[in-house]
C-alpha cells in the first residue's frame, strides 16, 4: 500500500520490547535511519518504489521517493515485516515477525495521522482506503520521527525487511536499516 509511511511504522511493528534487567539493553530510545535498499528478491515488482530519506534535524527526514502502486488491488494485498538484530558476529538474527493482513485499512486504523498526513500532503488523495493507484513522487517532504508507540526498545543495529504480498505472491520489497540507542536525555553518568 503506502511505502513511505510504511517505512516508518513498519520499525514500531517490528521490534520486541524489553523490560527490566542489571544490564541497561534495553530502555527510552532514539532511532536513528541508515538508509532504505531493495531486497536481494524484490518480487515482480509491481509494487515498485525508489525511496530515500535524508535527516535534516534531530527527529526531522526529508523523504524524497516515488512509489508504483496496483491500481484498485489494495484490499488484498498484505505486509511480511521482519526485523533482524546485528550480532557481535556481524550476522543477522532474525528478532520478530509480523504480518498486516489488509495493508491499507491496518495503516489507516493503527497510525492515523501518519496515514492522513500521507495520503493528503504527499499523495494528494482522499484520506481512505483503497488509496487510487498509480505512481507517485515526493519531494522533500517532511517526516518527524521522534516517538514510536513503545516507550522502550532493545538497543543495538537493526534491518527490518518490508515484503509486499498478495497471497503468497512478492509484490515488492525494501530493507530498512536503522540503530536504536539510548536516549540522550535519559543516560545516567553516575
Amino acid at each position: 500500500m503506502i511505502f513511505g509511511a510504511l517505512i516508518l511504522t513498519i520499525s514500531a511493528l517490528c521490534f520486541t520490547t524489553v523490560s527490566g534487567g542489571s544490564t541497561k539493553l534495553a530502555g527510552p530510545y532514539e532511532l536513528h535511519f541508515r538508509r532504505i535498499e531493495h531486497c536481494a528478491d524484490e518480487g515482480t515488482k509491481e509494487f515498485d518504489y525508489d525511496t530515500k530519506m535524508n535527516k535534516v534535524g534531530k527527529y526531522e527526514y526529508a523523504y524524497n521517493g516515488k512509489a508504483k502502486i496496483p491500481d484498485n488491488t489494495q484490499l488484498d494485498l498484505a505486509l511480511d515485516g521482519t526485523a533482524y538484530k546485528k550480532m557481535q558476529s556481524g550476522q543477522w538474527a532474525k528478532t520478530y515477525n509480523y504480518k498486516l493482513e489488509n495493508l491499507c485499512e491496518e495503516i489507516q486504523k493503527y497510525f492515523p495521522d501518519s496515514f492522513q498526513k500521507y495520503t493528503e500532503e504527499y499523495m494528494k488523495v482522499e484520506n481512505k482506503c483503497p488509496v487510487p493507484g498509480g505512481l507517485y513522487k515526493a519531494e522533500n517532504w517532511t517526516v518527524y520521527i521522534q516517538q514510536l508507540p513503545m516507550d522502550q526498545l532493545e538497543y543495538g543495529i537493526y534491518k527490518v525487511e518490508a515484503v509486499v504480498l498478495r497471497k503468497e505472491e512478492r509484490l515488492g520489497c525494501i530493507e530498512l536499516y536503522l540503530d536504536v540507542e539510548e536516549k540522550a536525555s535519559e543516560i545516567n553518568y553516575g
